[in-house]
């Protein structure tokens, strides 16, 4: 019986969320015997490693999506899953699932698409409109939180049935000693979303001056919180870590862990704080962690843009060292909850239910 075939169609593999959770679940397929084909849309260096049993397709120009290249893109992704002839497709990025799904027009594949950000992002009105006519004729659509499904549902007016909610799973991680320290630690690009002028803000109204903060991650808007963190005056108080292959040592050494995002697809470093043992603390924003955080018992969420509180129950874990232990041996649970093998199964199933 010849092996499964699937193609996996994601804009690149470089660091980030959806890149992750893309690269591992083509190392988890692989891995069940599958025939894994890897369609990228853009031809950047891959920053996750890859079983070398994954077929990789790659455009042969390097280029940024423009008009122009779109021309290129789509004759490029339907050859491409032509050619493949996969059993299924499942496609990554609500900037581009509109744009696979119109290239397999025709096609006897079934499509799977996955948005991978907050559905309160903001679409260009282009791709709204495309994804209000082409979404339906998706085979199915992953989402990652229950909020997202909803919304995802209201959009299409109830034209697309088969939406099904499965969390990322969490990455393998080993635990491993370190020596504590008076240290908070976030995680994530220096993009508009994760908010760090919020964090910024919130670390300045600490009554506690001692602990530091370290923001693991690179992006456009480092010189921006660079200057910020000198408006504040947190030069002593605050690292800028920059991109890290390690983070389980940054976590690993850290007792806090802090969320300020206004919005997320499904936080995967609250996840992996959260399996470290961490205290975390979040703002509730859509959407993903209240899908995670049950308030005060595996950790704290705070109303959507409340510095002074978030300031306020911050210290509180600061000064309160039994609370930390408490919310961080019932954050570890999440281990289990999201255990690769849970969520990628559920993916398996889900993507081979209408196969050819």
């Amino acid at each position: 019986m010849p092996r499964k075939k699937i193609a996996l169609i994601i804009p690149s593999l470089k660091a980030g969320g959806m890149e992750r959770v893309m690269s591992e679940l083509a190392n988890y397929l692989v891995k069940q015997g599958m025939e894994v084909w890897l369609i990228l849309m853009f031809r950047e260096e891959i920053f996750y490693t890859l079983d070398p049993g994954i077929h990789i397709v790659r455009p042969s120009i390097r280029k940024r999506f423009n008009a122009t290249y779109a021309f290129y893109l789509f004759p490029f992704l339907r050859k491409s899953v032509k050619r493949i002839n996969p059993d299924t497709v499942l496609s990554f990025g609500e900037r581009y699932n509109s744009y696979v799904l119109m290239a397999s027009l025709g096609l006897k594949t079934p499509v799977y698409i996955s948005d991978r950000s907050s559905p309160n992002k903001r679409l260009s009105k282009f791709n709204l409109k495309l994804s209000k006519l082409l979404y339906r004729r998706a085979a199915g659509i992953i989402a990652q939180t229950s909020k997202a499904a909803e919304l995802l549902s209201a959009r299409l007016n109830g034209a697309q049935a088969n939406i099904r909610v499965i969390h990322n799973p969490l990455r393998h991680i080993e635990l491993t000693r370190h020596t504590k320290k008076n240290q908070i630690v976030a995680l994530g690009r220096l993009v508009r979303e994760k908010r760090y002028d919020r964090l910024l803000k919130i670390m300045s109204l600490l009554q506690n001056k001692s602990w530091k903060l370290v923001i693991v991650g690179e992006g456009r808007f480092r010189e921006l919180i660079e200057k910020q963190i000198i408006e504040y005056g947190l030069q002593d108080r605050v690292v800028l870590a920059g991109q890290q292959r390690d983070v389980d040592s940054f976590l690993g050494e850290s007792r806090i862990y802090v969320l300020t995002s206004d919005i997320e697809g499904f936080p995967n470093a609250l996840c992996e704080a959260m399996a470290h043992g961490l205290a975390c603390i979040a703002y509730d924003c859509v959407a993903g962690p209240a899908d995670i955080i049950r308030n005060g018992e595996n950790g704290i969420l705070i109303e959507e843009g409340k510095a002074e509180r978030y300031a306020r129950e911050l210290d509180l874990l600061i000064e309160d060292a039994e609370k930390r232990e408490r919310l961080g041996k019932e954050a570890v649970k999440i281990r289990s909850r999201l255990h690769v093998d849970t969520i990628f199964e559920e993916y398996r199933q889900f993507l081979f239910s209408s196969s050819k």
